[in-house]
């Protein structure tokens, strides 16, 4: 089974990742999949925004950082998705091909 959170570095992302942290833990089959999508729509303005193509993935990374330090206390090994798109067709995409 497959736990899978899609993460924005928002408020209700972290406590979507701690519920689905929880679910893992009580499911010692379980794998937390987390899952980041560079919105196609946000890119140009992140990369304008950004110094170098390095410090824009290091933004990215960084918004994932706080779920998989959550997951490494709890004990919970994370698959980290990074992902490039819409993030609504990417994340259904992405949840269909691995059912």
């Amino acid at each position: 089974m497959r736990v899978a959170v899609a993460v924005d570095g928002s408020e209700n992302a972290l406590r979507a990742a701690q519920h689905a942290i929880t679910i893992v833990k009580c499911l010692p089959e379980a794998q937390l999949e987390v899952i980041y999508v560079s919105d196609y729509n946000k890119a140009k303005e992140e990369r304008l925004l950004s110094q170098s193509p390095e410090s824009l993935v290091l933004k990215r990374e960084q918004k994932m950082l706080p779920i998989i330090e959550l997951a490494k206390e709890a004990g919970v090994v994370a698959k980290v998705n990074m992902l490039k798109g819409s993030p609504s067709d990417e994340i259904i995409e992405y949840v269909k091909l691995r059912q």
